[in-house]
């Protein structure tokens, strides 16, 4: 119930379709937004191994028009956390706290380049 609230903010504050990150799949699945694929699988893993790295995913952030965030698993280990809490904050206006996962949406005027 708890992924359920997360999903339906995300819903209701990025327009339909838009492009989100999450380290919780099943929140952007149940709120209709898409994830890009090289994030789709955000396991703390990933991370653990060097297959996924933060600069990664601020890379994603400055070139793709990403329109919110969704920081509950894996982006909020303790390792993880002091990294992605300020990214997120630098690339988003507005933050929701709830009690499965930090929702983070309203983008910042930043220009986006083309992913290539």
């Amino acid at each position: 119930p708890s992924l359920v609230a997360a999903a339906q903010l995300l819903e209701r504050v990025t327009p339909p379709g838009s492009i989100v990150i999450s380290d919780q799949g099943i929140v952007a699945l149940l709120a209709h937004r898409r994830v890009p694929g090289a994030v789709a699988d955000t396991s703390v893993m990933r991370f653990g191994a060097g297959n996924l790295t933060p600069d990664e995913i601020g890379e994603l952030l400055r070139t793709r028009p990403v329109e919110g965030a969704v920081m509950g698993r894996a982006f909020a280990i303790p390792e993880l956390a002091p990294t992605f809490a300020p990214m997120f904050a630098r690339s988003f206006t507005h933050v929701a706290r709830l009690p499965s996962a930090t929702v983070y949406w309203g983008r910042r005027a930043s220009p986006v380049r083309s992913a290539r």
